[in-house]
């Protein structure tokens, strides 16, 4: 499991993120002409980190000045209890685990916080008690126990007791005697390296994860039924369950590695990530991703990955679209955990869990796409639309011809031809496109569907489901056509059961459901808006984003040409993406450190 050390002491780290010698690490620090996940240029941030650690339901991060930041946290009450509560004071490394936290001061005690810590009354410090009261190098923690190497070179490990009891973890008898450099904690067993460079692993084999292969190292990382080193001379090797890929190590030199439960990352000499296996929760049909850009360390977790770059700020990903890929955008929509894009190129890209079956993107060059959750449909730069994965309603059955843009709801989808009229299909009711109507826009929603006229005026209709009783007003829509406002408007973007539109002065207009302020747009002027389930975000005519209802995450700074909400994404003016509001809180990266 994932354990980090502050690079700036001589401690090397186990679990994913290898120690560094203190010329090393200012070397990158003062390195700011290299590329840095897409930030070239930008200065080292304020107290950025030095290291980071990835765990089951959160992840934490070791600053330059010692003081160690968490976030994230379980569902499940039991369990996120205290996690990302974290004690004062200034710490040497930091490691999470699946329902506690460990650390140690730069005093060298360990403390540590969290749900199994609870167990004992709350978080419990070292520096009375059982262990003995030693002081440590480096600490690593797993799902229930951990273990951390003593100044003196010796391994401790311990579980904390659900009686309040602390008790042995492994038998003595089981670990190694000697002194060790690190030591890293997996799913059901322990490596560690000695000072002499050789591996010593203990615990559950039935995979032969214990089964260390001969020779030196720099470091070593315990995962689920496997475990990884980088040997002194650069390469890493693994061994143990391969079910997933897990072990499958890339050719080439590495300066630190990290395993996890069926997924392993490292860092190459060069300072890019390299990524093997599967991600739990995801299934990608490009593999696992690796972001651009150097790094200096990277940790990964149960579902989940973070690394530190050279700047000190910090980049977590989980199998969503919370990453975009580099390069410049002209559209870009997302669903759930499922995002596409189409390059200035025309070329068209899609990222995040995927769908099982899912074929690939379909070759050409488009104008613009819209994903929603199973399927996805674009306009190519012919004029014509294509639609790929799910068509169990019809949704992926577009019609012939040559449109401006489409917009796709979860059983049906929408689009204006280049005559202007508007056409739909899939599972619902639609407009009758015998209308001598023109339109500028369409946007199909769950339960409604709007456009906008020629002359302005919005136009909504009932969408996208049929009801067994036109009378059950449990069923209905929580707003019907007659409450679209009037008034001229520029763009109209429909949600799951509420509308926004532009009107022609900037100013937005919102309407439908009125919880959680989903409706409250705020003051000011727009370019173009995006409604969500509960979520919408626009660009002020400054190129600022604004974001607004639940959940109701920070947008990113800067000034941008377009967002979409379904996973919220914008554009920046020079093209690039930024993406934001992920699901999983354990990637959710606190400001300071982005």
């Amino acid at each position: 499991m994932a354990r980090i050390a502050r690079l700036v002491t001589p401690a090397t780290v186990a679990g994913g993120v290898a120690g560094m010698a203190m010329a090393a690490v200012v070397a990158a620090m003062l390195a700011g002409a290299l590329r840095d996940g897409g930030e070239a240029g930008l200065g080292a941030i304020a107290d950025g980190a030095v290291a980071v650690s990835a765990g089951d339901f959160n992840s934490c991060a070791l600053r330059q000045s010692g003081a160690v930041v968490c976030w994230g946290g379980s569902p499940l009450e039991t369990i996120m209890r205290g996690l990302t509560d974290v004690p004062p004071g200034r710490y040497r490394s930091v490691s999470v685990g699946g329902g506690h936290v460990c650390a140690i001061r730069e005093s060298g005690r360990v403390v540590c916080w969290g749900a199994l810590t609870m167990q004992m009354g709350g978080t419990y410090d070292y520096e009375e008690g059982e262990p003995p009261q030693e002081r440590y190098r480096s600490v690593s923690v797993g799902v229930l126990d951990a273990c951390a190497v003593r100044e003196s070179g010796e391994i401790d490990c311990w579980e904390p007791g659900h009686d309040g009891s602390r008790r042995p973890a492994y038998r003595p008898t089981e670990s190694p005697e000697g002194r060790f450099r690190s030591v890293s904690v997996g799913r059901g067993h322990v490596c560690a390296l000695r000072e002499s460079g050789e591996v010593a692993c203990w615990g559950y084999n039935e995979n032969g994860e214990t089964d260390a292969p001969p020779g030196r190292f720099r470091s070593v990382s315990a995962g689920g039924s496997y475990s990884c080193a980088v040997r002194e001379s650069g390469e890493v090797v693994c061994w143990g369950s391969n079910r997933h890929g897990e072990a499958d190590a890339p050719e080439g030199r590495f300066r630190s590695v990290s395993a996890g439960t069926w997924h392993t990352c490292g860092v190459r000499e060069s300072g890019e990530i390299a990524c093997w296996g599967v991600l739990f929760n995801s299934w990608l049909d490009d593999g696992p991703y690796a972001p651009p850009g150097r790094y200096r360390s990277v940790s990964v977790g149960w579902d989940h990955v973070c690394a530190v770059r050279e700047r000190g700020s910090v980049l977590c990903w989980d199998g969503s679209g919370s990453v975009p890929p580099a390069g410049r955008f002209r559209s870009v929509s997302g669903s759930w955990d499922r995002v596409c894009g189409v390059r200035e190129s025309g070329d068209l890209v899609c990222w995040g869990y995927g769908v099982r079956g899912e074929p690939d993107t379909p070759p050409g060059s488009f104008r613009s796409v819209s994903v929603y959750y199973a399927y996805a449909c674009a306009v190519r730069a012919s004029g014509e639309i294509v639609c790929w994965g799910d068509n169990q309603y019809g949704q992926s059955d577009a019609p012939p011809g040559r449109f401006r843009s489409v917009s796709v709801s979860e059983r049906h989808a929408c689009a204006v031809r280049e005559s202007g009229k508007v056409a739909c299909w899939g599972y619902g009711y639609y407009p009758d496109e015998e209308t001598p109507k023109r339109y500028r826009s369409v946007s199909a929603g769950l339960w409604q569907s709007c456009a906008v006229r020629e002359s302005g005026e919005i136009a909504c209709w009932e969408a996208g489901r049929r009801y067994e009783d036109p009378n059950d007003i449990n069923n209905r829509p929580a707003y019907g056509p007659v409450d679209a406002p009037v008034g001229r408007f520029r763009s109209v973007s429909v949600g799951e059961r509420h509308a926004c539109a532009i009107r022609e002065s900037g100013v937005i207009a919102c309407w439908g459901r009125t919880g959680d302020g989903v409706v409250d747009a705020p003051a000011g002027r727009f370019r173009s808006l995006s409604a969500g389930r509960g979520y919408n975000c626009a660009i002020r005519e400054s190129g600022e984003i604004a974001c607004w209802g639940w959940p109701g995450d920070d947008p990113p700074t800067g000034r941008f040409r377009s967002v979409s909400v379904g996973v919220p994404c914008a554009i920046r003016e020079t093209g690039e993406l930024a993406c934001w509001g992920e699901s999983h809180s354990a990637i959710r990266v606190p400001g300071f450190l982005r």
